[in-house]
């Protein structure tokens, strides 16, 4: 898989983890919205983790030559996909719901 791609993917997973991570400790003090913040934290908690993983290993793997794992690189890339959904959604939602 190409490691430059991965980087950005990873780069995104990063941003989208860390949105939904602090949007949910901000869900923490709204009580109608009860069960949303213990879904989105442990969420949000793992495409940061996943980003922050693979951006190191991509690190270490430039500097010397270790061998990739596929599983981190396919984790990557569903998390990516995950994540871009999401903020697409977060962005398309307060458009359209005003419509219907």
């Amino acid at each position: 898989m190409n490691t430059k791609r991965q980087k950005a993917f990873s780069i995104v997973n990063i941003i989208a983890g860390v949105i939904i991570f602090l949007a949910s400790i901000l869900l923490f003090a709204e009580p109608e919205t009860f069960p949303a913040p213990l879904i989105t934290l442990p969420l949000g908690l793992a495409l940061w983790i996943t980003g922050a993983l693979t951006l190191s290993k991509l690190r270490r793997f430039r500097q010397t030559n270790e061998a990739m794992s596929k599983r981190l690189l396919v984790c990557n890339l569903v998390c990516f996909i995950l994540s871009s959904l999401i903020l697409l959604m977060s962005i398309l939602l307060p458009v359209i719901a005003p419509m219907f």
